[in-house]
């Protein structure tokens, strides 16, 4: 930016282009820098033009600075910076998450709301409170890029956090299976049944049995409990393990094999 000294106007020239831009009503006194607001002396009236860089145009002029003012000003125009964290993470599905902003500005303590958003999708808006703001949710399984959008107040600009990728996983269950009789005969009917557990949920699903690699049949959960009656026709020892399906709360599980040996 530069300012026309012969012409008594200061000019803001654009270095990319080297063209003038908008001329700002200014008298005699030229200097140049690039900011925010310049401040430029008219040594002939004794006043100081306040030029708005922005938009290339004098927003105030300040009288009676005294006779013949020199010199120049700069005000850098303030920055913001916006921080996001959550916790805990990784979390467990619909279990609570607490996400905080913290916003920073170059020109004291910043106001006014964060948007907070998995992706595009907005979780929620709060209010500033010395500089940081606070959002409890949850959500369901997966990878969730977490940002928080500072919106700025008179002082201080918006500006937006680098995401934070949550990681939200289904609680670990546990399956344990179990076979009476464990010594029975070809074509006598046995009963495979199988318990499921997972911390602070009932699990729901189904529970496919399996001799070896091959399943024995499918049935639902109940109470976290499954049961299929079933026989052997082959005799031998008959591995049997238990597969829990899993739901939106609960991990999937399989259950360490039980022996069952058919003469």
């Amino acid at each position: 930016m530069l300012t026309e000294k012969a012409a008594q106007t200061p000019r803001l020239f654009e270095f990319h282009s080297h063209t003038p831009a908008v001329a700002a009503q200014a008298g005699p006194s030229a200097n140049a820098v690039t900011s925010t607001l310049v401040y430029i002396t008219d040594l002939d009236n004794s006043t100081v033009s306040v030029i708005d860089t922005a938009t290339n145009t004098v927003t105030a002029t300040i009288p009676d600075v005294g006779v013949s003012p020199f010199g120049l000003a700069v005000t850098p125009g303030a920055t913001s910076a916006v921080s996001v964290t959550a916790d805990p993470d990784p979390a467990l599905v619909d279990q609570p998450v607490t996400l905080t902003a913290t916003v920073t500005c170059s020109h004291g303590t910043p106001t006014g709301d964060v948007v907070f958003r998995d992706g595009a999708t907005v979780l929620g808006t709060r209010p500033l409170v010395d500089g940081t703001a606070v959002l409890v949710t949850s959500f369901g399984e997966g990878a969730h890029p977490i940002t928080a959008e500072y919106l700025g107040d008179g002082t201080c600009p918006p500006a937006v956090s680098d995401p934070v990728n949550l990681v939200v996983n289904r609680i670990t269950s546990t399956t344990t299976a179990s076979a009476l009789p464990q010594l029975t005969l070809r074509f006598v009917p046995a009963v495979l049944s199988a318990r499921v557990t997972c911390p602070g949920e009932t699990p729901t699903g189904t529970v496919t049995f399996l001799d070896g690699a091959t399943p024995l049949g499918t049935v639902p959960l109940i109470s976290g409990s499954a049961l299929l009656i079933t026989s052997f026709t082959t005799s031998g020892q008959h591995s049997i393990t238990a597969a829990y399906s899993g739901d939106d709360h609960c991990a999937p599980s399989v259950s360490p094999p039980v022996i069952v040996t058919v003469l």
